[in-house]
């Protein structure tokens, strides 16, 4: 193991606070804008399919939540009231995470730049299997957040 082991973690920390710093100075209207963006795809069947192939439910809550950490963050761990409100804001930020952490895979281009043929390969790969999980996360939580806010909103 070489010292760049710790450069590269060192720089993939400074590009994920890049991203969360840059994702939170976009205005909340712009992600509610691009609601599309961040709509179920037909494959993923609202999100149920990370239920049955990924079992997702099963491990979801093992992983950190960022919201924790950032002053400006939203806890998504649990849900913490059921007003229309704050599922709304709820929905929103899930946006925000899916975009942060595509962010920072859209950012290893910068570690397929630093390495030589295969190992940026395997080093970009890594990086993704530590960025999809999250990923994976707002998009199976977002469906069932939206369906209970339009459920509400129908009454």
């Amino acid at each position: 193991m070489g010292m760049w082991i710790l450069r590269d973690a060192a720089i993939w920390f400074l590009l994920h606070m890049l991203g969360v710093y840059l994702c939170h100075k976009i205005p909340d209207r712009a992600y509610a804008d691009h609601r599309s963006v961040f709509q179920s795809r037909c494959w993923e069947r609202r999100g149920s399919v990370y239920k049955r192939w990924f079992l997702i439910h099963r491990w979801k809550h093992y992983l950190p939540d960022g919201g924790q950490i950032n002053d400006r963050g939203f806890a998504k761990a649990n849900l913490k009231a059921s007003t229309a409100g704050y599922l709304e804001t709820f929905v929103l930020e899930t946006m925000r995470a899916e975009a942060i952490h595509w962010f920072g895979i859209a950012s290893l281009l910068v570690f397929f730049l630093l390495h030589p043929f295969p190992r940026n390969l395997a080093v970009v790969g890594a990086l993704v299997i530590l960025d999809a999980p999250f990923i994976m996360i707002q998009r199976y939580n977002r469906p069932r957040l939206q369906r209970i806010v339009d459920k509400n909103k129908g009454r």
